[in-house]
């Protein structure tokens, strides 16, 4: 472990003459000093032992014992130091340090919680948002955690770490509007962070892919701005396709189309950008499965080719194509898609033969009509009435479909 020197440590090195128990202080600051730890130890258990009451001994035996990789054994003089002097930022510091790095981030997250961020000195108040970022991340306690990150940012409003961290445990305890919102704080604190860009774009994505309806229009919404500015700023495909996809979520899709556009111009290997295009026309079906084929001749991974054969089942279903579709569905392994197809198949079979005898029974019935109606001068003999009974046998397999037809 390096040596620890804070500019607390550095002072009380300077003030040895004003210290308790000077004999012992100052040979343990010079055992400190000069890397003898295990001397070190000694002087100052000796000061705390014979001057319990002084902080400055209790604080420099667990920083001592810290050199020594002996973490657990610090706790204790440390927390002493902290008790003794519990508005001293540096003891409090020292000590969450060490909690953390003795593996317990609950008790790291109260001992910083606890702490009047407003009176730390600039000098240390980034070490105490850092160590909290920390250990909040790793609490198990996320609500009482959360709540020390809120209570440090209402101080250091300007941090993106204690933004970062709150929007990680917001998320945790299911606060996804406050994990979101945090994540945007920080990424305006800092937009040369284009990664935490697309990481708070797609954070919007995720929560939106898990609502319906104008709850999960709302979360693209939301993306869109953020999404549209990073690709303005740094225009790659990449950033091109997230824009897209916010204001496709939005149902905005005549802007979203221009954004896919300019992704495929970017990057004309990328499948994604003609498969978002297919989604943009699914209105236009023919369209949809020119964009569609763009997309499979790009080679696109298994993650993507079963969705752009279901959207091929889709855009060929528009069309009335049972056979193609079901034949695309099955592809892309959605059986219930295909069984729909099978059935949708059956039924424009049965129609089709259907209207096939339909207009074959409307034929006859028009050449028996015509005959009849030839033969209308024979009305009320026998032979008519012999005609009517060859028309209608003429026409007995046909009722069904005439009936129909009236």
């Amino acid at each position: 472990m390096k040596k620890i020197l804070t500019p607390a440590l550095t002072m009380l090195l300077i003030l040895v003459a004003v210290s308790p128990g000077l004999a012992s202080w100052e040979e343990g600051v010079t055992a400190f000093r000069d890397g003898r730890y295990a001397e070190a130890v000694d002087e100052f258990q000796s000061l705390v032992n014979t001057n319990p009451v002084a902080p400055q001994g209790h604080y420099m035996l667990g920083l001592s014992l810290l050199q020594m990789r002996e973490t657990a054994a610090a706790l204790e003089p440390l927390n002493e130091a902290v008790e003794l002097e519990p508005n001293n930022a540096t003891y409090r510091l020292a000590l969450a340090k060490t909690q953390l790095e003795a593996g317990e981030p609950d008790a790291a997250v109260a001992t910083l919680k606890a702490q009047d961020l407003a009176a730390v000195a600039d000098a240390e108040r980034d070490g105490f948002g850092r160590l909290l970022a920390q250990a909040a991340t790793r609490s198990d306690r996320k609500e009482t955690a959360l709540a020390a990150l809120e209570g440090a940012l209402a101080v250091e409003a300007d941090s993106k770490t204690l933004w970062l961290a709150s929007a990680h445990v917001a998320q945790q305890v299911g606060r996804a509007r406050q994990g979101f919102d945090a994540y945007a704080v920080a990424y305006g604190l800092d937009q040369s962070d284009v990664e935490l860009g697309r990481n708070t774009i797609q954070t919007a994505f995720a929560n939106a892919r898990a609502k319906d309806g104008e709850e999960r229009r709302s979360w693209y919404a939301l993306a869109t701005p953020i999404a549209t500015d990073l690709a303005g700023a740094d225009p790659t495909a990449q950033h091109f396709l997230l824009a897209g996809e916010a204001l496709m979520g939005e149902k905005e899709y005549d802007q979203a189309r221009s954004w896919f556009e300019q992704a495929a111009e970017a990057d004309d290997a990328d499948p994604w950008a003609h498969f978002y295009l297919a989604r943009c026309a699914s209105e236009e079906p023919e369209e949809a499965l020119s964009h569609l084929q763009a997309a499979l001749e790009r080679q696109p991974g298994e993650g993507l080719t079963p969705q752009i054969h279901n959207s091929r089942g889709n855009a060929l279903r528009r069309l009335e194509d049972f056979a193609a579709a079901k034949a695309a569905y099955a592809v892309a392994g959605n059986s219930e898609k295909v069984a729909e197809m099978e059935r949708l198949i059956e039924i424009k079979t049965g129609n089709d033969k259907w209207a096939a005898e339909k207009s074959r029974c409307e034929e006859k019935q028009r050449v028996v009509q015509e005959q009849l109606k030839d033969n209308d001068f024979l009305s009320g003999t026998a032979a008519w009435r012999k005609l009517e009974q060859e028309a209608e046998e003429a026409l007995a397999d046909c009722q069904p479909y005439l009936v129909a037809a009236d």
